[in-house]
C-alpha cells in the first residue's frame, strides 16, 4: 500500500515520456517573410530544436528519462531511500520549470498542447511522489518517526 502513490508517479512519469516522444511537443517558428511564420513541431527528444537554441525540450526528456531510473531503483528496493526519494522530486520539479519556461519567456507562440499535457503530467508524477513522501514520513532526506 505504501508504494501505490510511487507506482502513480511512475505511470505519470511514463505518460510524460510517451509525450515527449509524440513529435507534436518542442515547438519552433521559422520566418519565411517578413509577416510570415511557419510553426514546427518536433518530438522532445529531437536535436533540432536543441541546434535553434531551444535547449529545454532535450533537458525536460533526459531528466524525465532519468526520474523514471530513479522510480523504478525506488520500487525495487525493499527498504526506503529517503535521498533518492528526494532527488527523483528535485529532478521532477526541474523537468517542470523546464517544460514550461518556452511559455515563459516566449509566451504561447512556442508552446503546444503536448507541451501543456507534458507539463500537467509532469506535476501530477510530482504529486504523487509527495504523497509517498508523507505516507512514509520522509522529510529533508530523514525518515522521520
Amino acid at each position: 500500500m505504501k508504494k501505490k502513490a510511487m507506482r502513480s508517479s511512475l505511470i505519470a512519469m511514463l505518460i510524460t515520456v510517451i509525450l515527449e516522444i509524440l513529435p507534436y511537443g518542442a515547438v519552433l517558428n521559422f520566418a519565411a517573410a517578413p509577416n510570415k511564420t511557419i510553426r514546427k513541431t518536433f518530438s522532445y527528444f529531437s536535436l533540432t530544436p536543441f541546434f535553434y537554441a531551444s535547449f529545454t525540450p532535450l533537458l525536460t526528456a533526459i531528466l524525465t528519462v532519468i526520474t523514471i531510473i530513479m522510480s523504478v531503483i525506488i520500487l525495487m528496493k525493499k527498504t526506503i531511500l529517503p535521498k533518492l526519494v528526494n532527488a527523483t522530486f528535485v529532478c521532477i520539479i526541474i523537468a517542470f520549470l523546464l517544460s514550461i519556461t518556452p511559455l515563459i519567456v516566449v509566451g504561447l507562440r512556442c508552446f503546444s498542447i503536448v507541451g501543456m499535457l507534458i507539463s500537467i503530467s509532469l506535476l501530477v508524477a510530482a504529486t504523487f511522489l509527495v504523497v509517498y513522501k508523507k505516507v512514509n514520513c520522509i522529510y529533508i532526506g530523514k525518515i522521520m518517526e
